[in-house]
């Protein structure tokens, strides 16, 4: 399948951490559940229901506490939070989000089936899918700063909190020559005025603080561009706030005026699935 070459968010924090330089081409399936109005799973059949997602789980790693290069993995997400465009969603909140890693899609594409089949009568399931890729956008000394200032990703308990924020860019982003769009990821204030910091300095603000990692879907998944999942620590639940803040002020980022935000889902990192179900 045909895989994107292009960054359209956060190129500046897409980077951050070891996994970004892991091998490319891991599936990342992100499932979000939301419940159905008025169901809930019977108590009879809750234990069944755990017991049959747990076995088709059982290949996967937990990444409640990451293991070093671990490629085939499962996390568990309780809903905290979904926005859009920095405003809160009041109809089809996802209450819970599973994301589940590997490099063999039809691994991730089963393990949602499994999950639908199991919680369709309770949960409404919404799918999306992608991949990882190249570095694009990035000469050699971005790459060594970046590789500098990679944190050291952390277990749930040291960083609880994960956000899951799917983006597109518009039509006029992908006419725009590579040239073009690469000036908008380094400090230019002659092409863009005098506050213009540039994607990549943006980031690199907050780079020590918020693992983050990058997907593909464009070509692959119709909803959205890219997929970017970050997790951070209680303290630094400001820096990823104003990470955002930065990214979306047009002024020091004009990139963002070709960013289509979708529902962002901010959660809670958990041990099993009995947690979120």
């Amino acid at each position: 399948m045909r895989k994107t070459v292009c960054f359209a968010f956060l190129l500046a924090v897409c980077f951050w951490a070891t996994n970004a330089f892991a091998a490319q081409g891991q599936w990342g399936g992100f499932i979000y559940l939301i419940p159905k109005t008025g169901a809930q799973i019977p108590s009879d059949k809750k234990e069944d229901i755990l017991l049959t997602l747990k076995n088709d789980a059982a290949g996967f790693s937990n990444e409640f506490d990451p293991g070093k290069g671990t490629l085939e993995t499962i996390h568990y997400l309780k809903g905290r939070g979904y926005t859009l465009n920095g405003k809160p969603v009041t109809t089809g909140v996802a209450s819970a989000l599973i994301r589940v890693e590997s490099l063999d899609r039809a691994r991730v594409d089963a393990f949602h089936k499994s999950v639908v089949s199991a919680l369709k009568d309770y949960f409404a399931v919404e799918y999306r899918i992608a991949v990882t890729g190249q570095l694009s956008y990035t000469d050699a000394m971005t790459l060594a700063r970046l590789k500098e200032g990679a944190p050291k990703r952390g277990n749930a308990v040291e960083q609880p909190n994960a956000v899951v924020f799917p983006i597109a860019k518009t039509p006029q982003w992908w006419e725009l020559p590579t040239d073009k769009r690469t000036e908008y990821f380094h400090k230019n204030p002659e092409a863009f005025g005098k506050d213009h910091s540039g994607h990549n300095e943006v980031g690199f603000v907050y780079i020590k603080k918020i693992f983050r990692k990058l997907y593909h879907s464009r070509f692959i998944d119709p909803q959205q561009d890219f997929m970017t999942y970050f997790e951070f620590s209680d303290d630094d639940k400001p820096a990823f706030e104003s990470l955002l803040q930065g990214l979306r002020d047009e002024k020091i980022n004009p990139e963002w005026k070709y960013v289509v935000e979708k529902p962002l889902f901010t959660g809670k990192r958990v041990k099993s699935i009995d947690e979120i179900l």
